[in-house]
């Protein structure tokens, strides 16, 4: 059997094959009219190979799909999660940097809310009182979305107060005299932050997994050096931000996603 008219040709690796399927008999055979079941085994086989390249398409477009979007249901982007996620840690530790979180919360160009610690106004109903920042900036797709980092961010800081005491004070010092240092790019101060993350390794909770460990002893690091310097907390913030997003996302991701289980 011969298929003179072919409209499309679809682009597999092994083409020659699928032209013997059209053309058992060769571009310019002769065989007797008639479908058999031998040409019925080719037909069948040609349209097995065409809606797995079909398939394969809409697999790529499907994950292409998730990709852009990090979280469920979330149309942030992978930086602006972070931002929420690091200054959602910074504000439920114990800290001494109000003013200038504060001032970082009017800054980030997605909404925070700063708890009113420093005020330590609560609530008729026992809540503590928090102001909202917006001034036209990017918003969560839902409160939901938000709230499920933010919940994350309280447990990260939660575990974070009961490792926070291994890291020791002189790792923290120096670190702060690298980020005071002027002339350091952002990659440098990547590099420094990197360095002292290894460093405090050894210190890892041997029943955590690496990645929460690291994510944890990150935001402890940033925590600590804003401590010491306050002064320090924008550079700090941002280059915890971008560490993040170069080294730890895909694990931020599934905690979003996963909404931290």
């Amino acid at each position: 059997m011969q298929i003179e008219e072919v409209t499309a040709t679809p682009h597999v690796e092994n083409q020659p094959q699928v032209w013997k399927v059209l053309h058992p008999d060769g571009p310019h055979g002769d065989t007797a009219s008639g479908i058999g079941i031998g040409h019925l085994q080719h037909l069948s086989v040609l349209f097995q190979v065409v809606f797995w390249i079909l398939s394969q398409h809409w697999l790529d477009c499907t994950a292409c799909a998730m990709d852009s979007q990090v979280s469920n249901g979330s149309g942030l982007e992978a930086k602006h999660i972070t931002d929420l996620l690091v200054f959602g840690f910074l504000q439920r530790s114990k800290y001494n940097f109000h003013q200038e979180l504060e001032a970082l919360g009017q800054e980030l160009p997605v909404e925070v809310h700063l708890d009113a610690d420093f005020d330590d106004e609560l609530q008729t109903d026992g809540s503590r009182a928090s102001r909202s920042f917006y001034h036209g900036r990017i918003e969560p797709d839902s409160e939901s979305q938000e709230d499920i980092i933010q919940n994350i961010a309280r447990q990260l800081a939660q575990v974070g107060d009961e490792m926070n005491h291994r890291i020791q004070p002189t790792l923290v010092r120096h670190l702060a005299e690298q980020f005071m240092n002027a002339g350091l790019s952002e990659e440098d101060r990547r590099n420094c932050l990197a360095k002292a993350l290894d460093e405090v390794k050894t210190a890892f909770p041997r029943d955590m997994e690496t990645e929460k460990a690291m994510l944890i002893m990150t935001l402890l690091l940033a925590k600590n050096v804003a401590s010491h310097a306050p002064s320090l907390l924008r550079d700090v913030f941002h280059t915890t931000v971008n560490f993040i997003n170069q080294n730890l996302f895909t694990y931020v991701r599934n905690l979003v996603r996963n909404g931290m289980d």
